[in-house]
């Protein structure tokens, strides 16, 4: 089996180089750095605007959680309300219990 070795650039789509030197010269070309060069532009904005996309969408998730917190906190203090409302009333009934039952037992 053998394998040959392709040198090519994405810059000059189609174009085949003949050997490393002459890939070497390329990748120092004018052409070749300004493509590079445009290159990086195009993925630093592309990244920053998936970045703001994602900030904006945590942001998003965040307020929601937020909302639903108070929401469940609201119902919490709600019930923690009523729960120490029977609380009381069960202390009450069971202290008017005891008093009736010693005096019976007298």
């Amino acid at each position: 089996m053998i394998l040959e070795r392709i040198l090519c650039c994405e810059c000059t789509p189609g174009k085949i180089f003949k050997n490393n030197t002459t890939f070497k010269v390329h990748l120092n070309s004018k052409k070749h750095l300004n493509w590079v060069s445009k290159n990086e532009i195009k993925n630093y904005k592309k990244t920053s605007v998936d970045y703001e996309n994602n900030i904006f969408n945590y942001k998003l998730k965040l307020k929601r959680k937020e909302e639903e917190y108070n929401k469940l906190n609201k119902l919490y203090e709600k019930k923690k309300i009523l729960i120490n409302f029977y609380i009381k009333k069960i202390i009450i009934l069971i202290i008017f219990l005891n008093i009736k039952y010693s005096l019976n037992n007298r």
